[in-house]
């Protein structure tokens, strides 16, 4: 497993049939408690324990900038368009199929990003049969036991707490914790909807039962769930 930008032009030229793993994350507030960049370092971690004991496997520059329209408005949550994404990852995978890439897999820690790697999973299919793109994003939530009650999203609550509390825990402040369960709109999914007015503290859920032994868990359970499924569909 190798971080692409360490690679030499020497190294890369050594490596044959690469599994590309690219990790998506976003620029977005998650509560006091969390850094802005909290979805880019979960991404970056599961990105890291899947392409661990794969041969070939190398994780490209993370995007840190993805779909964030929800969150605008709140300093300093960035995005780009939605159709500006799905482009951008159709591009980055065009261009990797100079090396003959075993595969391409995309690992996402924003949900918000999902359709638009949907669709440019879809366009790619026609246009390049023969790469194989894959994507993830959280597995299924019954994976993922929790001690609180779940939100109507996952957001700087005890899931993605717990694991910024294993992965970058000198980045999270628990004194600045707080549960908070936002009334879901009766408009939500079904117009436009900015989220930033709904919780005063930016969490959906109750964070203060993180714990960095839960993170570790969820994380080694996303991470077997990508690995697993790669498997099955003989990628590795």
């Amino acid at each position: 497993m190798e971080w692409a930008l360490s690679i030499s032009r020497k190294r890369a030229e050594e490596i044959r049939d690469p599994l590309f793993i690219l990790p998506l994350g976003s620029t977005e507030q998650h509560g006091n408690h969390l850094p802005l960049g909290t979805d880019t370092y979960i991404a970056e971690a599961i990105a890291e324990r899947v392409a661990e004991g794969i041969e070939h496997s190398v994780i490209l520059p993370t995007l840190s900038i993805t779909y964030s329209w929800s969150w605008k408005g709140i300093p300093f949550s960035l995005y780009i368009k939605e159709s500006s994404l799905k482009e951008l990852l159709k591009e980055i995978a065009r261009s990797s199929t100079q090396y003959n890439p075993k595969a391409f897999v995309v690992i996402n820690a924003h949900l918000a990003n999902d359709s638009a790697i949907k669709y440019a999973a879809r366009d790619l299919s026609e246009e390049l049969p023969d790469l194989r793109f894959f994507y993830f994003s959280y597995p299924p939530l019954e994976m993922l036991e929790r001690d609180s009650e779940p939100s109507f999203t996952i957001h700087a609550e005890e899931i993605e707490t717990s694991l910024m509390l294993y992965i970058k825990p000198d980045l999270v402040d628990m004194s600045q914790a707080v549960k908070e369960y936002p009334s879901k709109p009766k408009g939500y999914g079904k117009k436009a909807m900015v989220l930033g007015g709904l919780s005063r503290s930016g969490s959906f859920g109750d964070p203060t039962v993180a714990s960095a032994d839960k993170g570790r868990t969820y994380l080694e359970t996303m991470a077997n769930w990508i690995i697993e499924t790669l498997k099955e569909e003989g990628v590795i």
